[in-house]
């Protein structure tokens, strides 16, 4: 009997490189806007020292020059309109309070129509990176929540914490868990919505301090679609030493790629995981896909194999 192969199988053998596409598509120039001001506290890793770059910035600029992402970097929040937005791919905040309000950092207020043209742009296409102090911004305002996926509540002293990883394409890169000092986020009102992913799970359970561990884990880092664009959000990042780690900034390479709709992951790392999967492991696996990326398995399959008959 002749072997007529699924669709899963199919998107298998496409995933472990024996369909020769490229999964990734890097040599695509992104165009990335990264907005530091502070109308609430100001990190010290976003803090301009007479007049020189913050860490995050000069950071951004480095991950930048290696990955094929010109940067801006801004304190500027009135750059946050129509015309502006429509040079960038994804624009990024590490921002907080009310971005309409003076603030100390001297960064220019956002227009009286930044954020609803913010959340347009979004909507229609744009993609949103929201970096650890990004749920402190906009506090008050659902149609930021939207974007930010949540409020910020409080946080207790640093700690370091076990990270529990979600299986993404943005996440092969780490291990099924590791550990990680930083300033950790509790959140009230997060919003899900049916494209809601997690990505990094903080394991409570593993903390010393009572404000965490007598929480639930909950997500730290997630990804989300509004309208036709796609949001990334990253709670962690409060310490230099954060920033300076390169798995945490492949994982913001990552995100940053999929925020403006490029695959992200490198297909080496894809190959060596799935093919320590299960059959069940991997199906599960592909399921967590975006639909766009599916449909893109399944155009390349029918190139390759024909059309199927769907039962």
């Amino acid at each position: 009997m002749k072997f007529k192969p699924s669709y899963t199988f199919l998107l298998s053998f496409f995933l472990l490189g024996v369909l020769t596409i490229p999964f990734g598509f890097a040599q695509n120039q992104i165009s990335l806007l990264v907005l530091t001001k502070s109308t609430g506290y100001e990190h010290e890793v976003v803090r301009r020292d007479h007049g020189v770059l913050s860490f995050v910035e000069t950071t951004m600029l480095e991950i930048g020059a290696r990955n094929n992402i010109t940067v801006v970097t801004t304190k500027d929040a009135g750059m946050i309109n129509v015309p502006q937005l429509k040079m960038f791919d994804v624009v990024m905040f590490f921002t907080s309070g009310d971005l309409r309000e003076p603030s100390a950092d001297n960064g220019a207020p956002m227009g009286g129509n930044g954020l609803s043209a913010l959340v347009e742009w979004v909507r229609s296409g744009g993609g949103f990176f929201g970096s650890h102090t990004a749920t402190a911004t906009f506090e008050t305002l659902s149609d930021f929540q939207l974007l930010s996926g949540g409020v910020f509540d409080t946080h207790k002293n640093q700690e370091e914490a076990a990270i529990n990883v979600v299986d993404s394409p943005l996440t092969l890169h780490f291990e099924k868990s590791f550990r990680l000092l930083d300033e950790y986020y509790i959140f009230k009102d997060l919003k899900k919505s049916e494209h809601y992913q997690p990505l990094l799970i903080l394991d409570t359970k593993s903390m010393m301090q009572e404000e965490y561990n007598q929480r639930d884990p909950y997500p730290i880092a997630w990804t989300d679609q509004v309208g036709h664009g796609r949001v990334f959000n990253c709670a962690l990042g409060h310490r230099e030493e954060v920033w300076s780690d390169r798995q945490f900034q492949q994982f913001i390479v990552n995100g940053i790629q999929w925020a403006a709709g490029l695959e992200s992951v490198d297909q080496n790392e894809m190959m060596k995981k799935i093919r320590t999967m299960t059959a069940e492991e991997r199906r599960a696996f592909l399921m967590k896909l975006s639909p766009e990326e599916r449909d893109r398995f399944r155009e390349r399959a029918r190139e390759r194999f024909g059309q199927r008959n769907e039962p």
